[in-house]
């Protein structure tokens, strides 16, 4: 990720997202994954709250807790064994 420099807010999720799943590492790949599921749900609770209910978050909290804990590991992994020589 050193390789570009993101100096615009704007659709930096996108950017970052698009970076990890271009990347031939798994783990990156996985961690864009996980990234993507926790923003949806982020935007669902935040912008999208009319057909969802408290059923819809009890049924998806184990899920959200699962991907934030596979994205550390992700983070990790890639902060233990970098896949790019700097």
């Amino acid at each position: 990720m050193n390789k570009y420099e993101f100096d615009s807010k704007k659709d930096i999720h996108k950017k970052v997202y698009d970076e990890l799943m271009n990347s031939h590492n798994s783990n990156e790949i996985h961690l864009a994954e996980c990234l993507k599921f926790l923003r949806e749900i982020r935007n669902n609770a935040d912008y999208d709250k009319s057909d969802k209910n408290e059923e819809y978050f009890k049924k998806n909290s184990q899920k959200v807790i699962k991907a934030t804990n596979d994205a550390f590991d992700s983070l990790n992994v890639l902060i233990n064994n970098p896949p790019y020589n700097f």
